[in-house]
């Protein structure tokens, strides 16, 4: 978690993410991502199309949620 909340925090320094907290976010953030594959390891999403689909997904909700408020 320390190397994801690092790579936020420059993020940040850099102008590309905006989030007031980025150990929050890497925890918000490592949430998002790993859930598809909790599903999919615990049975409750059997296909593997639909797992991939689903991490899509979340990767591009992550962004969007590190990268709310710019522009």
């Amino acid at each position: 978690m320390a190397r994801l909340e690092r790579l936020i925090r420059l993020g940040v320094e850099r102008g590309a993410f905006r989030v007031p907290d980025p150990a929050l976010a890497a925890a918000a953030v490592a949430g998002m991502v790993t859930f598809p594959l909790i599903l999919f390891h615990s049975g409750r999403i059997a296909d593997p199309g639909l797992r991939d689909r689903l991490v899509a997904e979340m990767l591009d909700a992550a962004m969007g949620y590190l990268s709310a408020g710019r522009g």
